[in-house]
């Protein structure tokens, strides 16, 4: 199995038409089974699935971990906090093929004030806060996004350096001297709103708390 630090970072969110089709047609039904996980957008409407929705059109092929156990040893922080903010971030420049221009996408930045560490301690140097770099579906504007933003609620991060080497801007999205971060997988951004939490990047909602997504629980919620 290709270990998931083994692959190279992905930050872009899938968005073609075909992409955008299928995720709001996911988002607008049910899952039809049993079990506790529900598509996000098939149950009561919150400000939790509101966020969700500005991230429609993401998708990440990835290395599933068995549980919250072993994503967490390949994470180097793990925490739950409070998104504060979200910023623009660093710009990529993706090649496109043989004399084109590389196209310039836009990623994301949450500011996020940690109330835990799991797992690691706050980086050497830190103001206090981690800032975590996420794709941009779409490429909006990131004040939709912060206007989204579920402030009381509590969200779990699986993190590892963001070290993107396309990117044409290295030192933005953060102040200077403070490192940036990003989800190992999908798995490792999850927000729960006090009902109930959810898979952000996954388009997944469980009804469950947050401490189910958390060492030392040994297999996620289904």
């Amino acid at each position: 199995m290709i270990h998931p630090r083994a692959i190279r970072p992905v930050l872009r969110a899938s968005t073609t038409l075909a992409a955008l089709a299928a995720t709001a047609a996911m988002l607008s039904s049910c899952t039809g089974n049993d079990k506790a996980s529900t598509t996000i957008g098939s149950g009561t409407e919150s400000s939790v699935v509101e966020f969700a929705r500005v991230f429609g059109g993401y998708s990440q092929n990835y290395v599933a971990a068995k549980s919250p156990d072993e994503l967490a040893g390949w994470s180097d922080l793990v925490t739950t906090g409070h998104i504060v903010a979200i910023t623009e971030g660093r710009k990529l420049a993706i090649a496109v093929g043989d004399n084109q221009p590389d196209l310039i996408e836009r990623t994301l930045v949450m500011k996020i004030r940690p109330d835990r560490y799991v797992k690691g301690v706050p980086p050497v140097g830190s103001d206090g806060y981690l800032y975590v770099e996420l794709a941009n579906p779409g490429q909006r504007d990131p004040s939709l996004y912060d206007a989204a933003v579920p402030k009381d609620s509590l969200v779990a991060l699986y993190l590892i350096p963001s070290q993107d080497p396309m990117a044409v801007d290295p030192a933005a999205g953060r102040p200077e001297g403070q490192e940036i971060w990003r989800p190992i997988t999908a798995q490792g951004f999850i927000v729960d709103d006090g009902t109930q939490s959810y898979a952000i990047l996954d388009h997944v909602g469980y009804g469950t708390s947050l401490s189910s997504f958390l060492p030392p629980s040994k297999a996620f919620p289904q």
